[in-house]
């Protein structure tokens, strides 16, 4: 599979893990810190990414 693709992948499974804790667990749980909502660490990272600014 290539780069991208594996990447675009583990985005959206975090990005679905983290609004299912945000959504479901009111915000209690363990994320991988891509959502605004939670105040995630690696939402810039993510961004950049979608915007094909990133790796």
């Amino acid at each position: 599979m290539p780069l991208q693709m594996q990447l675009a992948y583990d985005y959206m499974t975090e990005l679905l893990n983290d609004l299912n804790i945000a959504l479901n667990y009111g915000g209690k749980g363990e994320t991988f810190g891509v959502l605004h909502q939670l105040e995630g660490d690696k939402v810039i990272e993510m961004e950049s990414f979608i915007s094909g600014h990133g790796s």
